[in-house]
């Protein structure tokens, strides 16, 4: 279920890249299409990457915990429901940045392939911090899952490796 989550993602950080190649071809053939974007535009990319960081920070790892006493496969199976459904979430967010800079390399009128670029790097930082499935990502949905004091199972469900403990930790 790792690698099929992880896959979702690389597919979704990869259409930032055909979005690229396409709009190469509609604006960056003009004049101005390589110049810097107007200053407003940079500073709201940056804001809205920086208010999805937040928001996904507070509200993207949120599961509903996991009782006490619930049976191993039952817990499992509501674990990994509960990981593809905030990954998607943080991934779609994580986007969005990029989303918008496609409507926005639109109404500029200097810098335009530029704007989309920028947008869509901001994109993928947010893609990999957040959405890309690690160990940092999956130990926060853990906690959230085991908040209420039961077990998860998640990581034998997703065939994550066990969480190491110690001054050594895989990120």
């Amino acid at each position: 279920m790792l690698i099929t989550l992880r896959t979702v993602v690389l597919s979704v950080a990869s259409t930032l890249f055909f979005f690229a190649l396409a709009l190469y071809f509609v604006l960056g053939t003009s004049e101005t299409a390589y110049d810097v974007p107007p200053a407003w535009l940079l500073g709201a990319q940056v804001v809205a990457a920086l208010a999805i960081h937040l928001l996904l920070t507070a509200v993207g790892y949120r599961t509903p915990a996991i009782a006490p006493g619930t049976p191993p496969d039952q817990a499992a199976t509501k674990s990994a429901a509960a990981f593809s459904s905030t990954t998607i979430l943080r991934m779609v967010l994580a986007e969005s940045v990029a989303i918008v800079s496609v409507a926005a390399a639109f109404i500029v009128t200097r810098g335009e392939y530029v704007a989309y670029l920028t947008g869509a790097l901001l994109a993928l930082v947010l893609l990999a911090f957040h959405a890309f499935p690690r160990e940092r990502t999956i130990s926060k949905v853990q906690a959230s899952l085991e908040r209420a004091g039961g077990t998860s199972h998640l990581r034998e469900k997703l065939g994550a490796p066990a969480q190491q403990t110690g001054p050594i930790q895989r990120l």
